[in-house]
């Protein structure tokens, strides 16, 4: 991975700094900014496995980024309900008993402890799988901009088997650039938080780009005769 392209392309675009600011705004609109940038950023991880000319996208299609950032919502729930249904089951077959009368004791308490406990180990692993997996998905997403190859198992677990390094190493560098980034931009009070946000969303979009590109070069893009019509 080039972690220090995937900041300097940022910077690399004439008009960085308009398209970070409006990026910023929009991120005031609750909910709706949050998608429009999710979106924004599989744009992001699209151009740089297609090699593109300009990878970092404006937001001028607007409509475009919000429909890709709720199909990775809904990627992210579906590839985390596994870990939400673990927990409830351990909830309702084992806490449940032990809370009858609503009476908490100090037996109770510790065996809460441990349940806390065995099932946050139990739960790390599952996550980092879960995590592998839902990252590969959102990358078939933006690739193919189709939600069905989010869940076409078959392509999203040879992705896994053949980047998973690349995918952990990715986590780990977007989590530090996050403390690092939201450091920085915390001295700016909200609008540096926002923007932050963005460059942050930029990063990692480079970084999944790159993991795509390594694993599945894309293949050029076939010229269409404009004389033929296809269905």
């Amino acid at each position: 991975m080039k972690i220090g392209k995937a900041i300097s392309f940022i910077f690399d675009d004439p008009d960085w700094w308009k398209k970070l600011l409006i990026g910023s705004v929009i991120l005031l609109i609750p909910i709706i900014g949050w998608l429009v940038l999710i979106g924004w950023r599989l744009e992001i991880i699209k151009r740089v496995a297609q090699e593109h000319h300009e990878p970092l996208p404006s937001f001028d299609d607007f409509g475009d980024h919000l429909a890709r950032g709720f199909n990775s919502f809904l990627v992210q729930i579906v590839y985390k309900s596994p870990l939400i249904l673990f927990f409830i089951v351990l909830f309702f077959f084992f806490m449940v008993p032990f809370f009858p009368n609503g009476n908490v004791t100090d037996e109770t308490l510790g065996f809460l402890l441990l349940f806390l406990i065995g099932g946050a180990i139990i739960a790390i692993p599952i996550q980092l799988i879960l995590a592998l997996f839902e990252r590969a998905a959102q990358m078939e997403l933006a690739v193919k901009g189709k939600l069905a190859s989010s869940f076409t198992l078959t392509e999203v677990s040879a992705l896994v088997k053949s980047s998973w390094v690349q995918l952990v190493l990715a986590l780990i560098a977007i989590f530090l650039a996050g403390i690092v980034i939201h450091s920085l931009g915390s001295v700016l009070l909200i609008i540096g938080t926002l923007l932050a946000q963005v460059i942050l969303s930029a990063f990692s979009g480079h970084i999944y780009g790159q993991i795509y590109s390594s694993a599945k070069p894309s293949a050029p893009i076939p010229s269409v005769d404009p004389n033929v019509i296809t269905m």
